[in-house]
């Protein structure tokens, strides 16, 4: 177990991610409503909540040790924004190395509000 997963960040991206831009990612993130988008959006940014991966949290991949973990994907947004929420920089205080982000060809979104809208990038 790596300490980035003990703090509940999983340590990739899953391919269904809605902050992928693969095809089942897309496909996630294009069946949610503008309003969802714009609650989940809410919950990091305005309340500090994490995302948590949606694959681990449904049983569809193995959660971490402590249960589901953080969305890798979301944690690079927030990142590229510079908005860690707390598990994020609880981990970076303990001395964990910074997050990876994958580069946009994967993650293409710059931002959180970029995610929630209806548009691509």
């Amino acid at each position: 177990m790596t300490r980035r997963e003990a703090f509940g960040i999983r340590p990739v991206v899953c391919p269904s991610c809605p902050f992928h831009r693969v095809k089942l990612g897309r496909q996630l993130r294009d069946s949610l409503s503008p309003e969802r988008r714009r609650e989940i959006v809410d919950s990091m940014l305005v309340e500090g909540r994490s995302f948590l991966c949606h694959s681990e949290a449904h049983g569809l991949e193995p959660a971490g040790p402590a249960g589901p973990r953080q969305c890798t994907g979301a944690a690079v947004v927030l990142a590229r924004e510079g908005h860690p929420n707390q598990v994020m920089q609880i981990a970076a205080r303990l001395g964990e190395p910074p997050f990876v982000d994958p580069g946009e060809r994967v993650i293409p979104w710059t931002s959180l509000e970029d995610w929630a809208r209806p548009e691509d990038p």
